[in-house]
C-alpha cells in the first residue's frame, strides 16, 4: 500500500503543476487543492495534506465568488480534524 500512496502523491504532484501551467485560478484552483488535500489525506500523508489545505485556504481569499469560496472552505471543513 505504501507503493501506491508514494505513486499517488507522485501523480497528485504532477497534476497540480499541469493546472498551474493551464492557468487554472479562482474557485476552480480552490477546488482542486481541497481535492489534493483530501486525496492526500485518504493516502496517509497528512503533512502534505495540511500543505494542500492551506493552498485550498489561500486560494479561496482569491476567489471573486463569496459562494463559490464558502463551498470550498465548507469542504474543508470536512477533511480529518489536524488538517
Amino acid at each position: 500500500m505504501a507503493g501506491s500512496a508514494s505513486e499517488m502523491i507522485s501523480a497528485l504532484a504532477s497534476h497540480r503543476r499541469r493546472l498551474e501551467s493551464l492557468g487554472i485560478a479562482d474557485s476552480d484552483l480552490a477546488c482542486a487543492y481541497e481535492a489534493l488535500a483530501r486525496a492526500c489525506a485518504l493516502a496517509g500523508d497528512t503533512s502534505e495534506a495540511r500543505r494542500w489545505a492551506e493552498l485550498a485556504r489561500a486560494a479561496c481569499a482569491q476567489v471573486t465568488e463569496d459562494d463559490d469560496s464558502e463551498i470550498v472552505l465548507s469542504d474543508l471543513e470536512t477533511l480529518p480534524a489536524g488538517i
